[in-house]
């Protein structure tokens, strides 16, 4: 046998190793500026439907206030049907975002 085919294998085997490091740690990278990506995208989502919420239960309540300070509280069926309908909205892009459940008292 070659006395040089071990150092060629072993020469071989680093060089493997080190295209494997590198290639390794660009896919690092590249999976972390896309996680990076995903949290500004989803910071800036959950921004917007804070926003959108905040809205819609003021609006809400700016009604739910009209409708108290009326002189005829009745509402005709579509004006009802509006209110619940914003009231839906509302109530469906609270779930969006799940209270935290109340902490347990210790014993």
């Amino acid at each position: 046998m070659n006395p040089l085919i071990p150092a060629i294998i072993e020469a071989t085997v680093i060089v493997a190793g080190f295209l494997l490091s590198c290639q390794i740690k660009n896919s690092t990278n590249a999976i972390m500026s896309k996680l990076s990506d995903l949290e500004s995208t989803l910071v800036t989502i959950t921004t917007e439907l804070e926003k959108a919420q905040a809205e819609i239960v003021s609006a809400v309540a700016a009604l739910q206030d009209q409708i108290n300070n009326a002189a005829n509280p009745e509402l005709s069926a579509g004006a009802q049907a509006a209110l619940d309908r914003l009231t839906a909205v509302a109530k469906s892009l609270d779930d969006l975002n799940p209270d935290a459940p109340a902490p347990v008292p210790v014993a």
